[in-house]
């Protein structure tokens, strides 16, 4: 579309002033979150007082944000794609296949997934950006020999025939591709989805938007310099005439943690290469009419021109964000720090008093009467003798203090449990509580199941609010985006080749993390007690055996490994993949290959017949037993 449209620019300038401004008045609460995070100036000192700040919101978020990484980086599947149909079944697998690949391989997951959960715990919300990666260059590539189905889908792909070269004829002399031909082809150098962390202030919304998806205006910030923007301008049609470079500011807010440091506004000095010069950059993403409705559309701007806009291919704002706590019916939550805050003041003031009364109790201080006739000189330079005039040895005392006493402790410990109750982060479940009344093993679980409630509500929110969020665009592009055939090691075993076709059908999300979880030490000790019953259960009668089928006992023991912290794919095999490979045959199980049906008839053994537990199962029932005894 053209670039000149003064109607959309005054339109996007007037949101970009009111979003910025609403995000201004949250910027100062999130410096001053960043302020207690890092142990910074807390309140006016007198010289020579101590200016020491309570950690506590850096130990509740670093303690929070490490139980959190373990929930999510722990298991293969925090979130599980169910087939919302039968014949999906296989997409739904590869979908997931697909995904973890994605994220474990292909991008920086672990990087994201740590500053997102920080930002959110630290500063309310934290957001993400999600999106699609096409990039490619072309070249010039000769060919001794090409078969026609390779050369079609290089033509297909914008290719261009430089020299057609000869005919390549196979063995019943028809025509099987080209020798010796030069083609112009497009090659892709990353053709991939993408996720990345925004930084805070980084990303503004409209005042009134209760949630991103349905936000009528959202925006994004960057600072590429005016080299990237050139080289990214040809890909995206950009018009930089009129574009001015020069030395710009940090945001405000990113500014100001920089002079916390003491460090300099990098982006604020100017460069002798022009190239080198930074731009601001804004991405607006709102709805426009067209074609007589509302459409979800993208724009950019650079120094504030309007440099391109068209429709948005994802069709809505690609962000997503979560809150450790919701303030509902609003956009921005409630962070772990805004709970935490009052108790760092007052631990702050304790802490500053104590330091401050065993400073004066090291550092003693005299009495001197005014004309007492005591030699300063003698007191100040520590003699042993003091010399004094007759009759005034009384007049120098040392100043007695009295001790801070023990209602400071008792205040402290106060605080502490105050603390704990608000943010569910107790020292017994950092490991540095030595003084439970309960020492049983049986009664430490309980304690610690109690204090990880609080945090499988966040882990949970996190899963809902944002995760899901984010496997459904994932589900999404690779069902829009992906046009070529793949050839990914998604298992250790064999390459997996995945169609376009093959990825398509609609499909449910579950998370499997957060509320209902139990710690994973408890979990693997129901876990081997409940195989223990199902294997007594699958034994004891026809009309039980029918209620135990191999794929439940396949799924509980991958549960047992999981918990762990063993991947199961090197020790289980699915049953319904041992049976495809069988090609279905009645008791291919007993000889290694699929498992049975309950109550196999004359061709294979049935579930009686191997002990109540086909094959492998038996014995790691057996060893169930032994390990829950």
């Amino acid at each position: 579309m053209a670039k000149d449209n003064p109607e959309l620019l005054n339109y996007l300038q007037a949101e970009l002033a009111e979003a910025r401004a609403y995000d201004d008045q949250r910027a100062q609460d999130r410096k001053k979150a960043h302020q207690l995070l890092m142990g910074k100036r807390l309140g006016k000192v007198r010289k020579g007082d101590p200016s020491v700040v309570s950690s506590d919101s850096s130990d509740v978020v670093e303690s929070l944000l490490a139980d959190l990484l373990e929930i999510y980086g722990g298991t293969d599947e925090p979130i599980s794609i169910k087939p919302r149909r039968a014949e999906a079944r296989r997409a739904a697998k590869l979908q997931s296949n697909l995904i973890k690949y994605q994220l474990q391989r292909q991008l920086p997951w672990f990087e994201v997934l740590y500053t997102v959960l920080k930002d959110g715990l630290s500063y309310r919300n934290g957001v993400i950006q999600w999106g699609w990666d096409f990039v490619y260059e072309w070249e010039e590539a000769e060919y001794e020999r090409i078969t026609a189905a390779d050369l079609e889908e290089k033509l297909w792909d914008g290719g261009e025939m430089l020299e057609e070269g000869e005919p390549w004829l196979d063995l019943r002399g028809q025509q099987a591709g080209l020798l010796n031909c030069k083609l112009k082809e497009r090659r892709v150098s990353k053709d991939q989805p993408f996720v990345r962390a925004i930084m805070p202030g980084a990303f503004v919304i409209s005042p009134s938007a209760k949630s991103i998806r349905d936000a009528a205006y959202c925006a994004v910030y960057d600072s590429p310099t005016w080299f990237q923007v050139q080289e990214e301008g040809a890909a995206l049609g950009y018009d930089l005439d009129g574009v001015e470079v020069g030395p710009i500011n940090s945001l405000e807010e990113a500014s100001a943690r920089l002079h916390e440091r003491g460090r300099d506004d990098p982006l604020g000095k100017e460069s002798s290469d022009p190239k080198r010069g930074r731009v601001e950059r804004w991405v607006h993403y709102f709805r426009w009419p067209h074609k007589g409705g509302m459409k979800h559309f993208m724009a950019t701007t650079i120094n504030d021109k309007l440099v391109a806009y068209g429709p948005n291919p994802y069709g809505r704002p690609n962000f997503e964000k979560w809150s450790p706590i919701l303030d509902t019916h609003n956009f921005e939550g409630v962070s772990i720090i805004d709970l935490v805050e009052e108790v760092q003041h007052i631990k702050t003031a304790i802490y500053r008093a104590l330091l401050k009364n065993i400073g004066n109790q090291l550092r003693p201080q005299t009495l001197v009467e005014r004309g007492s006739g005591v030699n300063l000189n003698d007191l100040l330079r520590g003699s042993e003798v003091l010399q004094a005039n007759p009759g005034k040895a009384n007049a120098v005392k040392p100043l007695e203090r009295a001790s801070i006493g023990a209602d400071a402790y008792r205040v402290w410990e106060m605080v502490q449990g105050i603390k704990e109750e608000r943010v569910g982060v107790t020292r017994l479940n950092q490991g540095l509580e030595g003084q439970s009344l309960n020492k049983t093993a049986r009664g430490l679980m309980s304690l610690m199941e109690q204090a990880n409630k609080r945090i499988r509500l966040i882990a949970r929110l996190f899963g809902e609010s944002l995760l899901k969020p984010l496997f459904r665009a994932l589900i999404w592009m690779n069902q829009n985006f992906i046009d070529r055939e793949l050839i990914l090691a998604l298992s250790d075993e064999e390459d997996t080749v995945i169609r376009p076709e093959d990825l398509g059908g609609d499909f449910d999300l579950i998370v499997n993390v957060g509320v209902g979880n139990t710690d994973k030490a408890m979990a693997v000790q129901q876990g081997l007690q409940l195989l223990q019953v199902l294997g007594e259960l699958s034994g004891s009668n026809p009309a039980a055996q029918a209620m135990v089928k191999p794929r439940n006992l396949y799924e509980l023991l991958k549960t047992i490994f999981e918990n762990m912290g063993w991947h199961p794919g090197p020790y289980l095999s699915d049953p319904e993949e041992a049976m495809e490979e069988a090609g279905g045959r009645p008791g291919a199980g007993a000889a290694g290959g699929a498992i049975p049906p309950h109550g196999a008839g004359p061709e294979g053994p049935g579930i009686s017949e191997l002990g109540g537990i086909p094959g492998a199962f038996g014995a790691l029932a057996g060893a169930g037993r032994e390990a829950a005894a």
